[in-house]
């Protein structure tokens, strides 16, 4: 088994984190699984993001930015 890998971004008031384990990624927006998995770290992030900002928008806001906190 290869390593875990986990990026963690701030994105608007959401915490996405991003989560690699054997070549395969997911997302979770505020502790919660995006549906799915993912290829690559920019698929699993863009679906977090695409999420974030559905949340967002289902609450009248809008995404503001993203923000990368480090790797945990």
């Amino acid at each position: 088994m290869k390593g875990k890998e986990t990026c963690i971004f701030q994105v608007g008031r959401h915490v996405l984190h991003v989560v690699g384990l054997d070549g395969r990624w997911v997302a979770t927006v505020d502790g919660m699984l995006v549906d799915g998995w993912f290829t690559t770290t920019s698929e699993a992030w863009t679906a977090g993001v695409t999420e974030a900002d559905r949340l967002d928008r289902s609450r009248g806001e809008t995404v503001t930015g993203t923000t990368g906190l480090g790797l945990g």
